[in-house]
């Protein structure tokens, strides 16, 4: 997971689209919520997320945030449903992200 953030991060910094940026933001909050999925403590996330020294610290703040929001959901007792709901947090982050891009412009 924090190899895919990593990289995730990596490309994020070059000059992109609004899509492939809130692509990118999509892609660490499915990252999240699996781990969240998987029993992985948002303790430990966010400790990790602390201790990385490869991502830049004006991104740490969202990855945080995001962090934080995938803990107010619940760890879902089937796979179906955790694939269900790593893939609508990754949605919503995405529609998020277009919507405060948006007004950035």
């Amino acid at each position: 997971m924090i190899k895919t953030l990593l990289l995730t991060l990596t490309i994020c910094s070059f000059n992109t689209t609004a899509s492939e940026h809130c692509s990118v933001w999509a892609d660490i909050a499915e990252n999240v919520m699996e781990s969240r999925q998987n029993n992985i403590t948002q303790e430990q996330m966010l400790h990790i997320l602390a201790e990385t020294t490869s991502i830049p610290e004006e991104a740490k703040g969202g990855v945080a945030s995001i962090i934080t929001a995938a803990y107010n959901n619940p760890v879902q007792p089937y796979i179906q449903g955790k694939l269900s709901v790593i893939k609508m947090f990754g949605d919503a982050i995405f529609i998020q992200c277009l919507k405060e891009t948006a007004t950035e412009v």
